[in-house]
């Protein structure tokens, strides 16, 4: 019975490891495909669809400081992914 118990925690920390990857994978995705709608208009300010699919616009770098998607890597209040 002990193992039968061992065995079903084994399968069940594969079946976790496999959803984080694989929700890793999609975030990556959407992100990059943010990243590659992200353009510069001539009067400076950036433009780029959201993961929502809406355009948003900025007149700082998104991923600058100040910006929608900047993260700063601290842990605390703040900091995050703008869109998510």
């Amino acid at each position: 019975m002990q193992r039968q118990i061992l065995g079903a925690l084994e399968v069940l920390y594969y079946i976790i490891f496999g959803v984080i990857v694989a929700y890793a994978a999609w975030d990556a995705r959407r992100k990059h495909k943010r990243r590659d709608s992200l353009r510069r208009r001539d009067d400076g300010t950036y433009v780029w669809t959201d993961f929502d699919g809406t355009e948003r616009t900025s007149r700082t770098h998104p991923e600058k400081k100040g910006g929608e998607w900047y993260v700063d890597g601290s842990s605390g209040d703040g900091g995050g992914d703008g869109g998510d």
